[in-house]
């Protein structure tokens, strides 16, 4: 599977979105839709400067 640039670049776009930090149940997962496609966030991580 590839993506197109544009859907790369909404991608990377959106990595930057504050989102709660950790694992989510599968009724609990949060879901955003770039460049036409849903993605569900099952986990998410944050480093500390």
């Amino acid at each position: 599977m590839s993506i197109s640039s544009r859907e790369y670049s909404g991608l990377a776009n959106d990595s930057y979105e504050d989102r709660k930090v950790g694992r989510r149940a599968p009724d609990e997962d949060e879901r955003v839709s770039i460049e036409g496609v849903e993605y569900r966030m099952r986990s998410h991580a944050k480093e500390e400067p």
